[in-house]
């Protein structure tokens, strides 16, 4: 057996700012729930929601931190869109003009 609790938005953000292992921005928590309401009804199912998995599996960087993270993988030194550039690599999440979140690989 198994039990569906529908989660809006503010749910699950308020859920991902509470985990005391994370540091998720207010926007990027709001961001990452908005994607995953919006995978689950791309899907046509529900998704398991699990902060631990979440906070495992994507990360929230600078745009600065992102290319000292990835700098290895990504050639963003002849890249003038840098969202562009992780796009062909990751799933890009959320992001504004300052942070990104992505699925860290």
């Amino acid at each position: 057996m198994s039990v569906v609790i529908k989660m809006s938005a503010c749910d699950i953000a308020n859920d991902l700012l509470a985990d005391e292992y994370t540091h998720w921005t207010r926007e990027a928590a709001f961001g990452i729930a908005e994607y995953l309401l919006e995978l689950s009804d791309d899907l046509g199912e529900p998704i398991e929601y699990d902060r631990v998995a979440i906070r495992c599996d994507y990360s929230e960087y600078t745009f600065d931190s992102l290319q000292d993270a990835y700098s290895n993988c990504c050639d963003f030194e002849d890249c003038d869109d840098v969202i562009e550039e992780i796009s062909e690599h990751t799933v890009v999440v959320w992001h504004n003009s300052t942070t990104i979140v992505i699925q860290d690989f």
